[in-house]
């Protein structure tokens, strides 16, 4: 549920500032507001109506939830028992407060600014506060000293919850329901006062006069959309105003003039926007909590891969749901300004058009990455710590977790195409990012059925990246080809014009207006898409043993499994010698050790349980007079009888082999 209203908040947030953004678009504020209205109706009746239809339109994750739970094929140890009781904790303690919350900012931004890229922007600084209670609450490292000061700036509640539950196993998450009170109520009192006193806060202040509008257009600004010349259609052959532009009247030059053009137009109307500016001064904040942060990492300095891995967890979040917000913008910024027919009537590609948006995403990503660089450099220097490993910063920042923002990207530019409506677009990408969730139920773990997904890899002081690099590589490569086939669809479909109502004649009309050269060029992506795709298919699945990363599932069977062993007394490890050979290039290790183990229970002990690591190989066991009775090495877990009973007090030397 806190993740569901997570990523909801961009929805909720249109939903809100629609009702007041909508009057200011459509050119009608001034004759509403020229109406005998009082501003309590005005105001109040909106801001109901759209939480209304907000709390209305989330209520629906409960019969979803419920239908989910039916579906076939899904993993028995990933379901628990049916609690209404923990349906019902969950709406009145996170739904309605968070988007209470998310609403009341909404309305706060929307009514000041009557801008719904502001209004998005409010709502992503909510997501920073929760990174930001995140990371000072600690990510390997709990800080329980302050663990209820963070907890309580978290304005989802999603830390007080947790606060009882930090020593559970998954078993226990599965079965129990934690406490509700405490840190929890007061954090839920606390973010709706806040919500309150900005909602009163912006009633009060709030003006039923028109806005003066702000905006100044430049001549440069403008001189992109200009209508063809006489020059422009001497020079481009059997020009006629009716005619659709086509690519074969394209040439290499002119159409890297106009992209270079129109690029700038794009990334400048972007960059000099208020909401960017408010995003950039609240990501250098939230970039450098998230420096601060690493010290709640196991073996935590200045180190720059432990920088990038704090900074990631920011990118991850507020990178994503920028790339959704201004996909939305830039792509309809045009017909929200009542500027598509000039644009549609310039003698400038589909090509151009998109490629532009999609660089300025593009620039909106590296300008996030290399601030996140800038932070990180900064606060090694401050801390006294000047090995500044640039070439790994862009290792990681633009090699490792760059491809998966540069294809979001592209994924969001392709929804708004395909879908021609904003919002619908924008919840879109929001899908298909969780759409890991029902692949997991579904037991779809391979990356190949995951957008923009890659094997998880490791930066290590030992070996760099090792072998983990070449496969990352691959997919990325599969999914660029993925990729560039959105893209080229999104360019054959783009809309011009009018739209027909009917997405599928439309889509029809442009696949015959398109290209041989396009098609070929089409067929031979998805060739290629096929290719790449069956050649990492058959090195993850046929040469190599395909292992399901499903960690907590697993970790839920065998608690299930060998619950029955609880209660049974077990000895302790009191001492641990250990010699273990590492062989990087051959992949493997191999482990000689020995446990003094030591009998601190007062009932003889007549059995020993060893839990290992899955799916490795336990070689050899020698304690005197065990003998082994069951092996379980797929859940890793073996049980051992003692022909002799460990004592109470008494101490026992157990070696291994792995």
């Amino acid at each position: 549920t806190i993740w569901y209203t997570i990523f909801g908040i961009l929805a909720a947030s249109a939903f809100v500032a629609e009702t007041f953004v909508r009057d200011t678009n459509n050119r009608i504020e001034s004759l509403i507001l020229s109406t005998p209205i009082r501003k309590s109706n005005y105001l109040t009746t909106r801001f109901l109506a759209a939480f209304g239809i907000t709390l209305l339109a989330f209520s629906s994750y409960i019969p979803g939830m419920l239908l989910g739970t039916l579906m076939p094929g899904l993993n028995p140890f990933a379901l628990g028992a049916f609690r209404p009781e923990a349906y019902a904790a969950s709406y009145i303690l996170f739904v309605l407060p968070n988007l209470f919350l998310v609403s009341a900012i909404a309305f706060a931004f929307a009514s000041r600014t009557r801008s719904i890229i502001i209004t998005y922007a409010g709502a992503i600084v909510l997501v920073m506060l929760y990174l930001v209670s995140l990371l000072m609450v600690g990510v390997d490292v709990i800080d329980f000293e302050l663990y209820r000061i963070w907890a309580m700036l978290d304005p989802f509640g999603f830390y007080a919850f947790e606060e009882n539950t930090l020593t559970w196993t998954v078993f226990q998450h599965n079965t129990l329901m934690p406490s509700l009170g405490g840190t929890l109520i007061w954090n839920r009192i606390l973010w709706v006062f806040i919500a309150l006193a900005g909602w009163f806060w912006s009633y009060r202040s709030y003006s039923m006069k028109v806005m003066e509008s702000r905006v100044k257009t430049k001549c440069r600004d403008v001189a992109v959309l200009r209508l063809p010349t006489e020059q422009d259609k001497r020079e481009i052959p059997n020009h006629s105003p009716n005619s659709r532009y086509s690519p074969r009247q394209e040439t290499p030059q002119l159409l890297f003039q106009q992209w270079i053009h129109r690029t700038w137009f794009e990334v400048n109307s972007v960059l000099r926007g208020k909401a960017f500016i408010l995003l950039t001064g609240f990501g250098l904040i939230s970039l450098v909590v998230a420096a601060m942060g690493t010290r709640s990492f196991n073996y935590s300095n200045t180190r720059t891969d432990i920088l990038i891995h704090s900074a990631n967890i920011y990118l991850e979040y507020i990178l994503f749901a920028i790339i959704v917000v201004y996909s939305g913008e830039l792509v309809w910024r045009d017909r929200q300004l009542r500027l598509q027919a000039v644009v549609d009537a310039t003698p400038v590609s589909n090509a151009t058009l998109l490629l532009s948006k999609l660089t300025a995403l593009f620039a909106i990503i590296t300008i996030n990455l290399l601030l996140a660089m800038a932070v990180m450099v900064g606060y090694q220097a401050i801390n006294g710590y000047y090995y500044f490993q640039f070439d790994l910063y862009f290792k990681m920042l633009f090699i490792e977790h760059g491809p998966y923002f540069y294809l979001t990207a592209i994924l969001a530019i392709f929804t708004q195409v395909v879908t021609r409506h904003k919002y619908a677009g924008m919840a879109l990408v929001v899908l298909i990012s969780l759409s890991q969730i029902p692949l997991d139920a579904l037991g779809l773990y391979h990356n190949l059925f995951r957008f923009a997904a890659t094997n998880d890899i490791e930066y290590s002081l030992m070996n760099s990246y090792g072998h983990l690099l070449t496969g990352h590589l691959w997919y990325t490569l599969y999914w660029a080809i993925g990729g560039a086939i959105l893209m080229l669809l999104a360019y054959i479909i783009y809309p011009r014009g009018t739209f027909d109502k009917s997405l599928v004649k439309d889509w029809k009309r442009a696949w015959r207006n398109t290209g041989k050269g396009i098609k070929r060029f089409l067929v031979a992506l998805v060739l290629m898409f096929a290719g790449v795709g069956g050649w990492i298919g058959y090195n993850t699945t046929v040469v190599n043993e395909y292992q399901p990363p499903g960690k907590e599932e697993t970790a839920a069977q065998i608690e299930r499994r060998f619950k029955k062993y609880e209660n049974l007394p077990m000895p302790v490890v009191t001492n641990t010698r250990l010699n273990i050979e590492l062989y990087p290039d051959k992949r493997y290790f191999s482990a000689n050790g020995e446990y003094t183990l030591e009998n601190q229970t007062n009932s003889p002990i007549r059995e020993i349980h060893l839990l290992t690591f899955i799916n490795l190989k336990l070689d050899e066991v020698k304690y005197p007079g065990a003998k082994l009775r069951e092996a379980h090495p797929k859940w890793g877990y073996y049980i051992y009888d003692l022909e002799k009973p460990l004592m109470p007090g008494q101490k026992q030397t157990m070696q291994f082999v792995t």
